[in-house]
């Protein structure tokens, strides 16, 4: 998925329900040539390389393991996939860089 090409909510969903929410913390990010990323968080990553201005423009706050915030259940919810995809064109447009503290999803 790339965000100077003709995004879609499809590529979207694709992402989001490729990844595993059990394996860990995960975070989407946007690299400077609009390329999207969900990548799992390594727990003995330091925290200035998620940060890294040189690979991230943007990215979004780290998602918590077991929040449901990705893979299949998270991306057939259209109501979350809809906020993230928006979210992130916004994002890119606007030309936002570092990370991004949209409020999360509400939990029921």
């Amino acid at each position: 998925m790339n965000l100077a090409h003709y995004p879609t909510i499809e590529q979207l969903r694709g992402l989001v329900a490729s990844c595993d929410d059990e394996d860990g913390n995960h975070v989407l990010w946007v690299d400077h040539t609009g390329k999207v990323q969900i990548s799992l968080v390594p727990e003995e990553l330091p925290a200035q390389r998620l940060d890294d201005s040189s690979l991230i423009r943007f990215r979004f706050e780290v998602w918590i393991r077991g929040q449901g915030d990705v893979g299949p259940a998270a991306a057939e919810d259209q109501d979350w996939i809809d906020e993230q995809f928006e979210n992130m064109t916004w994002a890119w447009r606007e030309k936002v860089l570092g990370v991004i503290d949209f409020p999360m999803r509400r939990l029921s």
